[in-house]
């Protein structure tokens, strides 16, 4: 069944439409469905129905517990909301107090790293310093090390030359004879004190003695 006023689907017999809000009852002043001059049955009154017992019986008094029951409800979640925001806060407050703490202590380790890069860069300093004295030095050594190495050569070569003196000296002194024109007839070394070298002749000394000079006493003792 329809409504003669909207035309919703209504139950069979129903006086009363849900869509409209109107009784079904009253008659129609314009209708899309039913003539004008159609008048819909007036509406009987229904006897009041009786309550069941469990409902007259219920007592105001009963439903006081349930407001007492949602205001402690209630009240136990604004406990909960405010303790919560104070947690909150409290951490909130602790979390400040460490983020200064360690604001502190960051900036007093960037403190540390700036005056321990100051160092090093002041031994870096330092350090190119020393190693520059340190190259001059080794510039030096190898300047002496040179010059030793010259010394050294020219050492040997003085050395050579008074090897070959004295070893010419020990032939001298082995096979000349100095033979002053003193009248002594004495031949001497040339290296003999009592030999006055201002005029003499050499000769080696198988020829001195052949021609009948004697040797220095002094310079050649006897054997």
């Amino acid at each position: 069944m329809n409504c003669l006023r909207c035309g919703t689907q209504i139950a069979e017999n129903a006086l009363f439409c849900e869509n409209c809000k109107k009784t079904v009852g009253e008659p129609l002043q314009e209708s899309a469905y039913l003539n004008t001059q159609i008048l819909l049955p007036v509406r009987k009154a229904q006897p009041p129905q009786a309550k069941p017992a469990k409902k007259t019986e219920r007592k105001p008094e009963e439903e006081k517990p349930r407001g007492r029951g949602a205001t402690a409800a209630l009240t136990i979640l604004c406990l909960l909301l405010l303790a919560g925001a104070l947690f909150a806060g409290t951490l909130y407050l602790i979390g400040r107090k460490d983020n200064a703490a360690l604001t502190e202590q960051v900036g007093a380790l960037e403190k540390d790293k700036a005056a321990l890069e100051e160092e090093v860069a002041a031994l870096d300093g330092k350090t190119i310093l020393q190693e520059a004295r340190i190259s001059a030095l080794e510039a030096r050594s190898a300047e002496q090390d040179a010059a030793n190495a010259a010394l050294e050569e020219k050492a040997a070569a003085q050395e050579e030359r008074i090897a070959a003196l004295q070893e010419a000296m020990e032939f001298i002194n082995d096979n000349a004879a100095f033979v002053p024109n003193d009248g002594t007839y004495l031949y001497h070394t040339g290296d003999c004190s009592h030999f006055e070298k201002t005029y003499f002749q050499v000769f080696s000394v198988s020829t001195a003695r052949s021609w009948g000079y004697q040797p220095c006493p002094y310079c050649q003792p006897a054997e």
